[in-house]
């Protein structure tokens, strides 16, 4: 990916290619040149295939799963003949409980002499003969009681040189273990996250509930965020050079339209982004996206077509400087009238996301104040507002706010830097009502242009306000 030196100034034209279908829990092998089903071995009601098959030092390796009336199922490592799909041998690995069948995850990644597997809140490594290694057993919740575990991606754990990077439906953290032994060498959980986008020089890039985080793979502490406030991603991809991503812009009610967004690896700075409206759907499916050597694939298609498209993504002609922060395209789909209110309360500001109250698009008084804005919010629509500045080298740029919440249950404000949490703070019944005065420090980002954006998510509910009297920065 990124191997176009220009991509952060072109746009992307589409090539359609023809679709292809795989079949759940058969294995089979397809003819590379034309496609052609060389041999398929199906699953029955007592044993089915549970993973994808790798190629392990010449050997064609996959996991079945057998069942034998009411006991535990059998995990298990089967070596096939390549030319026919016979299975040679096959060894016992693990039990599964029952507690495994709602999520049925199984994932694997292939070693020079062996594979990872991970099971949805367990990770298991065996060499090629299915000798086990190690089981390394994580926190997983029951699907009941967590159903966000859904919007968690079914993907291989990410092996980097001498490191496995698990991520797992079910299980909250991105765990870092030593591949030899399965030792714990850090694990992430500040935020809820999806799936992992990959390997970015020292760092992986990751998909959680609120955007993308870059982690260091050596201790997995955090070196850039960048907040993606409308909704999930539909796809994504890191190279060394660019992260590239899918959103869907547009009114939960209205159709939506995606758009590609690419952001400078080193530090989430964003770099461009363009829609395609020839894709607009209520509910368009896109992803993955998929890199061959110097070439960008997606797959799209509908919200009611069963079949999708194989595209291409290619540049074509230069877009317009990127420089400067563009809210047009958010902005399309936000209320006109409160979008105004708040450049008019906050100027520089403007509103990414977040909804108006019926009647109360205009400003307002609130809490013996007047002329404010007053933006709603709900988890899965923040209320953000963002602003790029050149802050002063010589000076000491800080941040005045002046900003107020109705008491609702818990949410969290933050105020974030080029994707660098500066300022975070719950919100609670007993500390609303009220307007408050905060000050952030920039002195860290004196001499640079950056992004500010603040941000109110609440954890539950609808309707949550947040009040705006004030956005200022200044310098001393």
């Amino acid at each position: 990916m990124g191997a176009d030196s220009n991509a952060s100034a072109s746009h992307w034209q589409c090539h359609l290619c023809s679709p292809a279908l795989w079949q759940d829990t058969d294995a089979g092998l397809f003819e590379k040149a034309g496609g052609k089903l060389l041999w398929q071995r199906d699953g029955t009601d007592n044993e089915w295939w549970v993973s994808d098959p790798v190629l392990v030092q010449g050997q064609l390796l996959a996991l079945n799963l057998s069942r034998d009336g009411n006991r535990e199922a059998q995990l298990r490592l089967a070596a096939l003949d390549p030319f026919t799909g016979e299975i040679l041998v096959q060894r016992r690995l693990i039990a599964l409980r029952e507690s495994w069948q709602p999520r049925k995850v199984c994932e694997v990644a292939a070693l020079d002499d062996g594979l990872v597997a991970t099971l949805g809140g367990i990770t298991l490594c065996c060499d090629a003969a299915g000798g086990v290694r190690w089981v390394r057993k994580h926190l997983s919740l029951p699907h009941e009681e967590r159903p966000e575990w859904v919007f968690q991606h079914f993907a291989p754990p990410l092996v980097i040189d001498s490191r496995l990077l698990s991520l797992q439906p079910g299980v909250e953290t991105i765990d870092c273990l030593e591949v030899t032994t399965g030792r714990l060498l850090w694990s992430f959980a500040q935020e809820r996250p999806w799936r992992l986008l990959g390997r970015s020089g020292q760092r992986v890039i990751a998909e959680t509930e609120s955007g993308l985080v870059a982690l260091n793979l050596a201790d997995g502490k955090v070196a850039w965020r960048r907040e993606e406030p409308q909704q999930r991603l539909t796809a994504a991809a890191a190279s060394d050079t660019y992260v590239l991503y899918m959103a869907r812009r547009g009114a939960a009610d209205k159709p939506k339209v995606p758009a590609l967004i690419w952001l400078d690896a080193a530090d989430g700075r964003y770099l461009g982004s363009v829609d395609f409206p020839q894709w607009q759907d209520n509910d368009p499916r896109i992803g993955p996206l998929v890199v061959a050597k110097d070439r960008l694939w997606t797959f799209f298609s509908k919200e009611k077509d069963p079949n999708r498209d194989v595209v291409e993504l290619t540049p074509g002609a230069p877009l317009p400087s990127v420089n400067a922060l563009s809210m047009t395209s958010w902005q399309r789909t936000l209320p006109p009238t409160l979008v105004q209110t708040v450049s008019e309360v906050a100027s520089g500001w403007e509103l990414v996301s977040g909804y108006a109250r019926a009647n109360v698009e205009k400003k307002a008084e609130w809490q013996g104040e007047k002329d404010a804005a007053l933006i709603l919010s709900r988890p899965d629509l923040p209320a953000v507002l963002a602003a790029t500045a050149a802050l002063p080298a010589a000076k000491k740029p800080k941040l005045n706010l002046r900003i107020g919440h109705e008491g609702h249950p818990p949410g969290q404000f933050t105020v974030r830097v080029d994707g660098e949490t500066m300022f975070s703070q719950e919100w609670t019944p007993e500390t609303g009502n009220r307007w408050d005065s905060l000050v952030v420090d920039l002195s860290k980002f004196a001499g640079k242009q950056v992004l500010i954006s603040l941000a109110y998510r609440p954890t539950t509910g609808n309707d949550h306000a947040l009040w705006l009297k004030s956005a200022q920065i200044v310098s001393e």
